[in-house]
C-alpha cells in the first residue's frame, strides 16, 4: 500500500526546458551580481561549485555547505553577505524567467486529489536550490506552499545528497517515517528519478512522451507505470495506486 508519493518538479509537474531555462537563469543571475563579481566568472564558478555539490555524499556536510565552501573558496566572496544578497534575487529578480516554464493544467487538480487522499507528499527536486527558489518555481506551477502543506520539500538546506545517489531517496523516506515498498516516485528522468526509486524497492511512474522506450530494459517498468502527468492523474483517479 502506498504511503508517500515523492513527485519530482521541473518537467514533471511543471515544464521547463533546461535548455532555454539555464542560459536564463545564467545570464540573470550573473547580471545581478555584477556588483560583486564579474559575469563570466560568477558563471564559472557557480557551475564548479555546483558541481562539486552534486558529488555531496553526507551526512556530515549539507547540500549547502558544500556549495558555499566551495563557491566561497573560489570567489574570496563571504557567504554571511551573499547568501541574503542571492536570497533578495530569488524573490524578485528570479520571476523575470517564469516566462521559460509552462504549467502544467494536471498538476494542481493532481495536488488537490494526492492531499484529499491522505498521502504523506514530498515535493523531490534535485536539491540544488535554496527552498526561496523552490518555492517559486512551485508557485510557477500553481501548486505554492501557500495551499498545499507539503511533508518534504528538498532544497539544498536540507539534504546531503542529490539525485541520483541513493542517500538521497533513503534521506527521505527516513524523514516521512516511510518503506520503500511504501513509497511512489513520479519523475520524467530515467537515471535520476526511475531507476534509484527502482533500486531502492519503490514503485515509480515514469512521466515520458506518448511511446517513449525505456533507456535501459533491465530496469522497466510496465506501461501502465508510464505516460504523461495527465496520464497519472488519470490513472490514479481509476484506481492505479491501489494495485501492488
Amino acid at each position: 500500500m502506498i504511503r508517500a508519493i515523492l513527485f519530482d518538479l521541473d518537467n514533471t509537474l511543471l515544464t521547463n526546458s533546461m535548455d532555454r531555462f539555464l542560459p536564463a537563469y545564467l545570464e540573470l543571475i550573473s547580471a545581478h551580481a555584477a556588483d560583486h563579481i564579474e559575469p563570466a566568472a560568477l558563471i564559472r564558478d557557480l557551475l564548479a561549485a555546483t558541481a562539486i555539490m552534486e558529488k555531496n555524499a553526507g551526512p556530515a556536510v549539507s547540500n549547502k555547505e558544500a556549495f558555499w565552501g566551495e563557491f566561497s573558496r573560489l570567489t574570496d566572496l563571504d557567504p554571511t553577505e551573499m547568501i541574503p544578497f542571492f536570497h533578495r534575487f530569488y524573490r524578485t529578480c528570479f520571476n523575470d524567467i517564469q516566462v521559460h516554464t509552462e504549467r502544467r493544467p494536471a498538476a494542481r487538480p493532481l495536488m488537490e486529489w494526492t492531499f484529499r487522499q491522505g498521502y504523506a507528499v514530498v515535493i523531490a527536486t534535485n536539491p540544488l536550490f535554496p527552498l526561496v527558489a523552490v518555492e517559486q518555481r512551485l508557485a510557477w506551477a500553481g501548486i505554492s506552499i501557500e495551499d498545499f502543506d507539503y511533508d518534504r520539500i528538498t532544497t539544498y538546506e536540507n539534504s546531503h545528497y542529490s539525485k541520483p545517489h541513493l542517500g538521497y531517496y533513503r534521506e527521505i523516506l527516513a524523514e516521512v517515517d516511510c518503506a520503500p515498498a511504501q513509497a511512489l516516485m513520479v519523475g520524467d528522468d530515467w537515471e535520476r528519478d526511475i531507476v534509484p526509486a527502482r533500486r531502492l524497492g519503490m514503485r515509480a511512474y515514469w512521466v515520458s512522451s506518448p511511446g517513449a522506450r525505456s533507456p535501459a530494459p533491465e530496469v522497466d517498468i510496465p506501461a501502465a507505470d508510464r505516460g504523461t502527468l495527465a496520464d497519472f492523474w488519470t490513472s490514479c483517479q481509476s484506481g492505479w495506486l491501489d494495485k501492488t
